[in-house]
């Protein structure tokens, strides 16, 4: 609970007491929580958090302090997203709360993430703060769905999306199907290979010209040549589909790869440290690792599958999980269980 009045004494007093909840894993979300609310009389405190050894005692802090307008809080949370997945949906929501450069810069790096989910995580927050952002803006293909080609180091990926707004998203622009390729792209069209270098994009239509498009071997030319050709969003994600299932497409293929909270956190090489100490001195550490032991529930995370997908005529799941992109705020909010005004 929050002090209304207190005198100096017993402020030093509740602060005194507060750093040390907040240098206590065990304790460290829920002090941190206070001392947010608090305000930037606890700022310093909370900087002294950003010091710890322990990985959850420095993200609690840097959270709040990213709340607290505080630039210092950036790189911790970037640590936490890429290393941590109990803690990224939570450390990606605080960095896109943050007006600051240095979490642009942090977001922009999570671009080239190993993991799928933070790869789009760190995506999504950047695009809904600034969808002008040049490392993330996309256009409209077809006034169907919404189109995305990122320069990314990281491992080639693509990603769609099932629930939301259709977009198809390209995590490296230089993709390329491995022949053969033979694939469908809805009822109309077929993508076909005409040698080692070349794809046959064609249309058949009843009362309708035949139609076809000859391109590359590039992903970006075939999804941008079966969207010239009338195709819809499903129709370019059942060829990315069936391209990846038949060995066509060797980038990995993601559907709705997004960070989840409830997610349990691992404590368990921060007991192993505590054993190493409790051998060197067994009477001095056998509390701290008793407490470290009762709170490890030792949870791994859920994984996201990117198995078949189900797309109505409009090329979106159901009509109840569809949405509008809003403020950052919105796409994090309900897994962070952080009010949204």
């Amino acid at each position: 609970s929050l002090a209304l009045q207190e005198s100096p004494s017993k402020h030093l007093e509740r602060m005194s007491l507060l750093e040390k909840q907040l240098l206590d894993p065990i304790t460290s979300a829920q002090t941190a929580l206070q001392l947010e609310a608090i305000g930037r009389r606890s700022v310093d405190l909370l900087k002294k958090g950003l010091e710890s050894e322990d990985a959850e005692v420095r993200f609690r802090s840097a959270e709040a302090l990213a709340y607290l307008d505080q630039s210092e809080a950036a790189k911790v949370l970037g640590e936490a997203a890429r290393n941590e997945p109990a803690f990224r949906v939570f450390a990606l929501s605080a960095l896109a709360a943050m007006d600051d450069p240095i979490a642009y810069e942090q977001l922009g790096s999570l671009l080239d993430s190993p993991s799928a989910e933070t790869r789009y995580g760190a995506f999504r927050a950047l695009w809904t703060m600034n969808p002008n952002d040049h490392r993330v803006m996309g256009e409209k293909l077809g006034d169907d769905f919404s189109y995305h080609v990122l320069a990314s180091s990281g491992p080639p990926m693509i990603h769609v999306t099932r629930s939301r707004r259709p977009e198809v998203v390209l995590f490296n622009a230089d993709q390329q199907f491995t022949p053969p390729v033979l694939l469908e792209a809805g009822p109309r069209i077929r993508v076909t290979s005409q040698g080692p270098d070349k794809i046959a994009v064609s249309r058949y239509a009843v009362g309708e010209p035949d139609q076809k498009r000859v391109v590359s071997m590039r992903v970006d030319e075939v999804i941008r040549a079966i969207a010239e050709l009338k195709g819809t969003y499903p129709d370019v994600v059942q060829a990315l589909q069936e391209a990846k299932s038949k060995g066509a497409l060797t980038s990995r293929f993601e559907v709705d790869a997004v960070p989840e909270a409830g997610r349990a956190y691992d404590r368990a090489s921060d007991e192993e440290q505590e054993l190493a100490i409790l051998e060197e001195d067994p009477e001095a550490n056998k509390q701290s690792l008793l407490r470290s032991l009762m709170g490890n529930r030792g949870e791994s995370p859920p994984s996201v599958g990117t198995d078949g997908v189900g797309f109505d005529e409009n090329g979106m799941e159901d009509a109840d999980s569809a949405g509008d992109t809003g403020p950052v705020k919105r796409f994090f909010a309900k897994m962070t269980g952080r009010t949204s005004d």
